[in-house]
């Protein structure tokens, strides 16, 4: 029998991937949507989207369904999942799935205590020169890791982006909304975890007529064996990048014994050995399909594969993102996590 999801909010752009995504898997079947916001219900109804309440307490109240999705407004998205793990429903969202250290201790409390389980879109380690980068690092390519450098940045194209963004309450910030993605892939990738937050800066760079919109932002942790990861998590790729710049989600680690460099659009993943005189170009290998629905689907199933996405590590990489997204808000340094 197929999961029934129901899917509340549409104001974010990967809505729409997120319910493909999910009506497109055999396993789910999506039984009803939900879109409270009249001008985006409207949007939502043209892009072939049938919204059949106006109401989330009333769709999640009458609605037959073992799950909910949940696209809303950054803000909204942790009570969202809290109600929905409450009425004793699986959930899944798109990053973030919430934007206060309260709200993932209670989603974690909820999930744990009624056997629930919560899923997350987040793709990087399903994509081949991830896939590929991962294989090389945990198989010893490069040693022990001792730095590693992400760059997240993305092109905020501002007459595209929905006025919630540039409300600070309802956005919960650039750290909490991007830094995710390589925060969460950072411990499969390298076999490293995270110790604490050196330094989380955000700062007003270019977007004047929102003073309170941090469009620059970087963070600084330090990992479990002493090493370091940076990353650049803003607003600052020119507009007309887009997600297509080479830079876009580029990784860099360095190891004791040599470096991996890939990107998102990367066609190789670059890699230089301690002593080689030349870089080597390694072949991309593909992930074996599941991707985050399928993962969602097997934690649900009790059957959780430990280095792919489940209700456990989704908490986690949350929790330290919005420790950072805290720390950053604080000006607050050298944060344990």
């Amino acid at each position: 029998m197929a999961l029934r999801v129901a899917f509340v909010g549409f104001q974010h752009g990967h809505a729409y991937s997120l319910y493909k995504d999910l009506q497109d898997h055999p396993e789910v079947e999506v039984v009803a949507a939900c879109e409270e916001d009249e001008a985006c219900r409207t949007k939502t109804s043209e892009r072939g989207i049938t919204v059949t309440h106006t109401s989330y307490a009333q769709m999640l109240g009458e609605v037959p369904c073992d799950a909910v999705a949940c696209c809303d407004w950054y803000g909204i998205r942790g009570r969202r999942l809290i109600d929905a793990l409450n009425a004793g429903k699986h959930v899944i969202s798109d990053k973030p799935i919430c934007t206060r250290l309260s709200e993932i201790d209670e989603i974690e409390r909820v999930a744990h205590a009624k056997h629930l389980k919560v899923g997350c879109q987040l793709p990087v380690q399903y994509h081949p020169p991830f896939v590929t980068a991962q294989k090389l690092i945990r198989g010893g390519a490069i040693g022990e890791v001792h730095s590693v450098t992400f760059n997240g940045a993305h092109s905020l194209n501002y007459d595209g982006r929905p006025a919630w963004m540039f409300d600070s309450e309802r956005y919960g910030g650039s750290i909490n909304d991007i830094a995710i993605h390589g925060i969460d892939a950072l411990p499969w990738l390298t076999g490293r975890t995270f110790a604490s937050v050196t330094v989380a800066r955000e700062w007003n760079a270019r977007v004047k007529e929102h003073p309170t919109f941090r469009d620059g932002a970087v963070v600084l942790f330090k990992l479990d064996n002493g090493a370091a990861a940076y990353g650049d998590v803003s607003w600052l790729s020119p507009d007309a990048a887009g997600f297509k710049a080479p830079f876009y989600w580029r990784f860099t680690i360095l190891g004791s014994d040599g470096t991996i460099e890939t990107s998102w659009h990367a066609e190789n993943v670059l890699v230089m050995k301690k002593g080689a005189k030349e870089i080597a170009q390694e072949q991309l290998i593909t992930a074996d399909g599941h991707g985050y629905v399928g993962d969602w689907l097997l934690d649900i199933g009790n059957a959780p594969a430990s280095d792919r996405l489940h209700t456990e590590r989704i908490v986690r990489s949350s929790r330290i993102t919005l420790a950072a997204q805290q720390a950053a808000n604080g000006a607050v340094n050298e944060v344990t996590l």
